[in-house]
């Protein structure tokens, strides 16, 4: 997967998904950071799925996605979730 199609997913939210992306990312409703990193991860079968390090403001996308519609697919079935797991370790 070509790193443009991260960009291109977010810039296709509309504007309620905005105002969630930032929370899934940095668990704040508000942009808290100037920056948001953004790595490419192997993962595939049940571990592909997109994972936020909300203390650093990372992102990890799997590039093993196949085409666009992929990624959305399962990038907005996390967004519309109404329960996020979070790890603290």
């Amino acid at each position: 997967m070509r790193p443009f199609l991260t960009s291109r997913f977010i810039r296709g939210l509309d504007e309620a998904k905005l105002t969630t992306f930032p929370r899934f990312t940095t668990a704040s409703d508000v942009i808290v950071t100037d920056t948001l990193t953004i790595l490419f991860t192997d993962s595939e079968g049940l571990q592909r799925r997109p994972i936020s390090h909300t203390c650093g403001c990372t992102l990890e996308v799997p590039s093993t996605y196949g085409n666009f519609c992929e990624l959305r697919e399962e990038f907005m079935a996390i967004l519309n979730s109404d329960r996020w797991e979070m790890n603290i370790v």
